[in-house]
Order: structure tokens, then C-alpha cells, then sequence
């Protein structure tokens, strides 16, 4: 595989051409053990199985709808969050299905500081922090408004809230970058991959 930044082009073994969107993203990785569970299966998602397929593919990782095909779509968090991404999922079936689920996408941030407030803020420190690169080729995105996010964890069966996550978001200052939140349904491409830590499989 050649990985070409510069021009933000892939070239893949089997000959792809793979073309990146010019901008840095940041996320957070889960880094469990990988663990299927029949009982829980909030646990593949709580697990390192994206870091582990990042090493696998050298950096490439593709889109967690295709990642997690055959794995019952559920709702992650208990409580209000768990109800607040059923009343999203909700309204995004009925009004934005050609939209990215949250149930089957990757979260991504603008930038490396609001990743790490928010890695701070929501006690993600077992999370590994790095960049990555959005796969242009069949990519879908949405780009919504963390406070939303936020507004609608207290007021979880709010529809209003929830059409309002759905509705695309357009920062135009730096304070308003740091409320973007990027869905995206499409492969990543991880520069760092080698620093990213093994995983271990239950």
C-alpha cells in the first residue's frame, strides 16, 4: 500500500485508489479486550475491535456498518443517554434515513483540542486519542451540534431536540468548531496506526 498525504491518495494493494478528505480528524478508540457477548451486545462496540482491524489494515479501517455486519444494531449507554439515542435513531429513520446512524457509524472530531476536552469531560482516559483521515470513495457524513448531543442526554425523549441534532450543523468560529461532531458511515485511514496499542481478544 502507498500512502501518499501530500496529495491525500491511497494507492491500495489490489490497485484502489483511495482518495482522502484534505482535513485532520481526531477520535477516540476504544482499546478493551475484543468480546462478543449474546447478552450484551453493547460489548463488541465497548471494545477494541476498531484498533484491532486498524493494525490489521496498516492504518485503513473500513466503515463500521460493514464492520459490524451481522451484529444486532443496539442502543450504547444506560439511562438517559441509552433513551436519548433511541429517540435519535427514531427521528433519523423517519426523517434523515440517508443519514449516518450513530448506531453504525464513526465519531469523529474537528480537532485535536476538543477531542481532549471531551476525552477529559466524559472520562475517557482508557480511550486511545489519535488522528485520522475520512475515505472519500461512497463516504456519507453528518456534521451535528455536540451541545444538542448534550441537551438531549437530560431531556432524552425530546423529539424537538433530536430534529434539531439531525439538522446539519455549520460552525463558523473556532468556539463553534468545538461543538462539531462528525458522523460518518465510510473507511478511515489511521497515519499512526503502528502507535496504536494491540488488543486482546477474550
Amino acid at each position: 500500500m502507498i500512502v501518499d498525504l501530500e496529495n491525500f491518495k491511497i494507492q491500495t494493494d489490489n490497485d484502489l485508489t483511495l482518495e482522502l478528505f484534505d482535513h485532520e480528524y481526531w477520535t477516540l478508540l476504544p482499546t478493551q479486550p475484543i468480546s462478543v457477548s449474546e447478552t450484551n451486545p453493547r460489548s463488541i462496540l465497548q471494545s477494541g475491535i476498531a484498533a484491532h482491524n486498524i493494525k490489521i489494515g496498516k492504518g485503513l479501517l473500513i466503515a463500521m456498518e460493514d464492520l459490524l455486519d451481522g451484529i444486532k444494531p443496539c442502543f450504547m449507554g444506560n439511562g438517559p443517554r441509552g433513551s436519548a439515542e433511541e429517540t435519535l435513531e427514531g427521528v433519523r429513520l423517519r426523517e434523515h434515513p440517508d443519514k449516518p446512524s450513530r448506531l453504525r457509524c464513526h465519531f469523529l472530531f474537528h480537532d485535536h483540542g476538543t477531542a481532549k476536552q471531551k476525552q477529559v469531560e466524559w472520562q475517557m482516559s482508557h480511550r486511545f486519542l489519535t488522528r485520522c483521515y475520512v475515505v472519500l470513495n461512497s463516504a456519507r457524513f453528518h456534521h451535528a451540534d455536540i451541545e444538542i448531543y448534550d441537551s438531549l442526554t437530560s431531556q432524552p425523549n425530546s423529539e424537538d431536540l433530536a430534529k434539531n441534532y439531525w439538522s446539519t450543523f455549520r460552525p463558523i468560529s473556532a468556539k463553534e468548531r468545538a461543538r462539531l461532531e462528525v458522523l460518518t458511515d465510510s473507511c478511515l485511514y489511521f497515519p499512526d496506526w503502528p502507535s496504536i496499542p494491540n488488543i486482546v481478544q477474550n
